[in-house]
């Protein structure tokens, strides 16, 4: 396989991720109170949302990187 048939499945492969996870959630430590050596904290989650339309574009590209790279045989 050539690097660009790679690259195209890639993206293929990350558009359709996107598609089916619409985001991800990450937990963000804060640093509440510190007074001296004592450190209060607290744990909250962090939610990121993708567009369906991204991962979408990203779907499109991947397949049209695959069929340049196709049709360059």
């Amino acid at each position: 396989m050539k690097g660009q048939t790679i690259l195209g499945v890639i993206l293929i492969i990350v558009g359709a991720v996107l598609l089916t996870y619409k985001g991800f959630t990450t937990t963000k430590e804060t640093a509440r109170i510190e007074v001296g050596d004592v450190r209060l904290s607290a744990k909250e989650p962090v939610t990121y949302r993708v567009s369906p339309w991204i991962g979408g574009a990203v779907l499109a590209a991947g397949v049209v990187v695959v069929v340049m790279g196709v049709k360059q045989k």
